[in-house]
C-alpha cells in the first residue's frame, strides 16, 4: 500500500507540474505583441517564450497575433540577433523550435554567426560565462561541435566558489547556463568542474528550496534555470529538498492565479519557468515533441497578460513604506535581466 501511495503521489505531482506549465503557456499567449514577439526587452525574451511553448508541445510558429508569429519576428530581427554570440545562439535554437533551418533563415546562417564570435586564442565566444555558455548550447544542442578551447574557457572561468558569474562570486543563473553548456559540450557533471558547480548549487540554495541572487530570496527565473541544470546533470531533486520542499515544489509555489510567475516582469519570469516545469533542459526544450492537443482548452482570444514590476503579491499594491526598497530590488532585477536578454 505504501508503494502504491508513493506511486500515486509521484503521478499526481508530475500532473501538477504539467498543469502549471500549460497554465504558464496560456498566460504567455496573451502577452504576444502585434509583431509576433513577446515583451519589451529585445529579441532574447521572444526566444525564451518560443522555448516555453515548444517545451509543452506547442508549435511556436502557430502562435500568432495580427497574423504574425514568432517566426515572423525572427525574420524581421535577423540583423539584430547576429550582433552577439549569445543572442545568435538563442535565435538558432528558436529557429529549430519553429521548424526552421538555423543555417538558412532567409539566407542568414545563425550557426555561422555564432562561430564567427569565437576567439581562437582564448577559446571564448564572449567576455562572460553566461553568453559563452549560450553560444556553446546554441552549437551543441543543434548538432554542431563547439570549437577547440570552448570547454577549457569554461573550466578557467569557473570561480573559487564553484559557480560562474559576472562578479567575483558566482550566481545561480550564470552557473546553471554554464554547467549545461559544459555538459552539452562534452564535459561531465561528475568531474572536478561539474562537481564544483553542483556543490555551489547546494551551498547557495534558499531555505524554501529555490535559488535567487540574494540569500534566502529565491525567484522563479533562477530556480527554473538551476532545475534545468540539475536535470542536465542527472541529479535527483529529492537530494536538494530543504525544509520538506524540493526545488520543483518551491517553483510551483511561485505560480500566481493567472498562470504567471512573480518577478520584476511576469512575462519574462514565466517564459523562463515553463520549460523547467515541463521537465525540459535548456538544450531539450526546443526539440520537444509537438503535441497539438496540449492547448485544446486554451482560449481562442486570451486576455492580454499583465506586465510590469510584478513585485506586489498576486497583484496587490505595495505599502508606500516599502516602495523605496521595492524599487531598489526591481532595479537590481532589471540589471540582471538586461544581461540575460542582451545575450
Amino acid at each position: 500500500m505504501a508503494a502504491v501511495a508513493a506511486m500515486w503521489l509521484g503521478v499526481a505531482f508530475a500532473s501538477a507540474e504539467r498543469d502549471a506549465a500549460l497554465r504558464g503557456a496560456e498566460y504567455l499567449r496573451g502577452a504576444q505583441e502585434s509583431d509576433g514577439g513577446f515583451g519589451g526587452f529585445g529579441p532574447g525574451q521572444t526566444f525564451d517564450t518560443v522555448f516555453a511553448f515548444r517545451s509543452v508541445g506547442i508549435d511556436p510558429a502557430t502562435v500568432t497575433t495580427d497574423g504574425n508569429s514568432p517566426a515572423d519576428f525572427l525574420r524581421a530581427n535577423l540583423e539584430e540577433v547576429t550582433e552577439s554570440a549569445g543572442l545568435a545562439a538563442k535565435a538558432a535554437l528558436a529557429a529549430v523550435a519553429m521548424g526552421l533551418d538555423p543555417r538558412d533563415v532567409d539566407g542568414v546562417d545563425l550557426i555561422g554567426a555564432i562561430v564567427g564570435f569565437h576567439d581562437e586564442d582564448s577559446g571564448a565566444f564572449a567576455d562572460d560565462a553566461f553568453s559563452h555558455g549560450l553560444a556553446v548550447l546554441g552549437l551543441a544542442c543543434t548538432g554542431n561541435d563547439a570549437p577547440n578551447g570552448a570547454l577549457e574557457y569554461l573550466r578557467e572561468a569557473q570561480l573559487d566558489d564553484g559557480g560562474w558569474g559576472f562578479e567575483e562570486d558566482g550566481d545561480p543563473d550564470t552557473t546553471a547556463i554554464a554547467l549545461q553548456a559544459y555538459i552539452a559540450g562534452g564535459g561531465s557533471a561528475a568531474d572536478e568542474t561539474g562537481s564544483a558547480a553542483l556543490a555551489f548549487f547546494a551551498e547557495t540554495q534558499a531555505s524554501d528550496g529555490g535559488w535567487g541572487f540574494e540569500p534566502d530570496e529565491s525567484n522563479a527565473n533562477s530556480t527554473a534555470y538551476v532545475i534545468q541544470a540539475l536535470m542536465a546533470a542527472g541529479e535527483d531533486q529529492a537530494g536538494y529538498a530543504i525544509n520538506g520542499a524540493t526545488p520543483m515544489e518551491a517553483l510551483l509555489a511561485l505560480q500566481q492565479e493567472d498562470g504567471s510567475f512573480a518577478g520584476f516582469d511576469p512575462v519574462f519570469a514565466t517564459a523562463q519557468t515553463v520549460p523547467a516545469l515541463a521537465g525540459r533542459t535548456f538544450c531539450d526544450a526546443p526539440m520537444t515533441e509537438l503535441d497539438a492537443s496540449s492547448m485544446e482548452d486554451a482560449p481562442a482570444e486570451p486576455e492580454p497578460a499583465a506586465v510590469g514590476t510584478g513585485l506586489a503579491d498576486r497583484g496587490q499594491p505595495l505599502p508606500f513604506a516599502g516602495l523605496g526598497a521595492a524599487l531598489m530590488v526591481a532595479g537590481a532585477a532589471m540589471f540582471v535581466a538586461s544581461r540575460r536578454f542582451a545575450r
